[in-house]
């Protein structure tokens, strides 16, 4: 099975490693491999001193834009579960809880096809950055509302929802006004409701990891 590559997104443009700990988010320099990061030091450690809100790092994505979006936990103080960007222009931190996004770690990332940033929450279910304000999907909407486990955007401008226990759901139209959401789930044949992960093979066949194991779905092709 050929997978289409994903990006490893603790890897940023310039080659430099972003490293989530829960000692604070730690910076280090260009290097080959991985494994090298053993041998040389970090070029910064970020904590709570540099305007972090938690040493608790849950996440790391870089946008299309080369921001470093962060996502932290705390699990003695709320206040510290927040999402908050890095800015590489002036290498300073910024948080975004004046635009509505919830109290919460974020817990996965990615960009639609028109670059608007979609996330997704511990306990809030997804939200979406576009024309600079943030949305929240409500349950009506068929989005899912609580742990999202992973995001991933496929070849034909979907988003696929990986969750804890509502299966995937997928998105249709995601950079439109009103994207729509449709849960798979068990029901539908999928092996197990909690969904690890998403990704898709050079055909274009998507794939999933359950709780009962990994699958593709379904008949006839969803592409």
């Amino acid at each position: 099975m050929e997978m289409r590559e994903r990006a490893p997104r603790v890897r940023d443009r310039t080659g430099e490693w972003w490293v989530p700990t829960f000692s604070g988010l730690v910076r280090f320099p260009r290097v080959a491999s991985l494994s090298e990061l053993e041998r040389v030091g970090p070029v910064a450690v970020y904590t709570r001193r540099d305007g972090l809100r938690s040493d608790g790092i849950f996440r790391v994505f870089e946008d299309s834009g080369g921001l470093i979006w962060i996502g932290t936990m705390d699990y003695e103080d709320p206040a510290g579960n927040a999402l908050q960007h890095w800015d590489r222009a002036t290498g300073t931190i910024h948080d975004h809880d004046d635009v509505g996004v919830p109290a919460d770690s974020p817990s996965a990332f990615v960009e639609d096809r028109a670059g608007n940033l979609w996330v997704g929450f511990f306990r809030s279910g997804v939200g979406r950055f576009r024309d600079g304000s943030f949305e929240r999907f409500p349950e009506n909407t068929g989005a899912p509302t609580g742990y999202v486990e992973d995001l991933f955007l496929d070849g034909a401008g979907r988003i696929w929802i990986a969750t804890l226990d509502r299966g995937v759901v997928r998105v249709d139209g995601a950079e439109s006004d009103r994207p729509t959401f449709t849960a798979i789930t068990t029901v539908d044949g999928l092996a197990g409701d909690y969904v690890r992960c998403v990704t898709e093979d050079r055909s274009g066949r998507i794939w999933m990891a359950t709780s009962g194991g990994v699958i593709r779905p379904f008949q006839p092709p969803l592409r």
